[in-house]
């Protein structure tokens, strides 16, 4: 645990007091490893997400560790090092992507890389200055994921990454040549 980015152990997670949606769920994480997580619908994946991103009150756990220290989901020290990426996310509606970057920057406190290639890569440009609510549900997911690579943060979630695989195309400064497939290959996690 001493050398690990995250440690779960024993997560169990609910939405009502009587159906339990993850139960016993335990997962170590090292730094810069990619792991992915495949399962059913309804198996607790993005229930998952939703708890280390402070947006489920509904858990417990034996522990929570984030680099060693007990981590508390809601604190912000543990936000900013934190980026979720939800596969259907409407948040910021009246926001251009441009003024979401900016926004994000601001409450990180970190000053983004430049996003060209990025936002070439993935075929963005001309939705730059799109409100998010006029765009497509894969062009916001696009938008979210933009700004995730250029936060870079030490824990990136991503609910359903590969949704948008098929429309990124180019080569992303700093990730690698993404090709065909957006996402390096993944060490995978199943839940049942």
């Amino acid at each position: 645990m001493d050398d690990s980015l995250l440690t779960v152990k024993n997560l169990s997670a609910w939405y009502d007091g009587e159906r339990k949606v993850l139960s016993d769920f335990s997962l170590e994480l090292l730094e810069h490893e990619v792991v992915g997580l495949i399962g059913l619908n309804g198996a607790g994946k993005t229930t998952f997400l939703k708890v280390l991103s402070g947006l489920l009150s509904g858990f417990d756990a034996e522990g929570i560790w984030f680099q060693g220290r007990p981590a508390r989901m809601r604190e912000q020290s543990f936000k900013l090092c934190r980026y979720t990426v939800f596969d259907e996310d409407h948040s910021f509606q009246y926001f251009t992507s441009r003024e979401y970057l900016t926004y994000v920057s601001h409450a990180y406190g970190k000053k983004l890389s430049d996003v060209r290639e990025l936002v070439k890569g993935f075929g963005f440009e001309r939705y730059e200055d799109v409100l998010l609510k006029e765009l497509s549900t894969g062009n916001r997911k696009k938008c979210f994921l933009i700004t995730a690579f250029a936060l870079k943060p030490q824990l990136l979630l991503l609910d359903e990454p590969v949704r948008v695989q098929s429309t990124c195309t180019g080569r992303f400064p700093g990730i690698g040549n993404m090709g065909q497939c957006c996402f390096p290959p993944m060490c995978w996690k199943v839940l049942h």
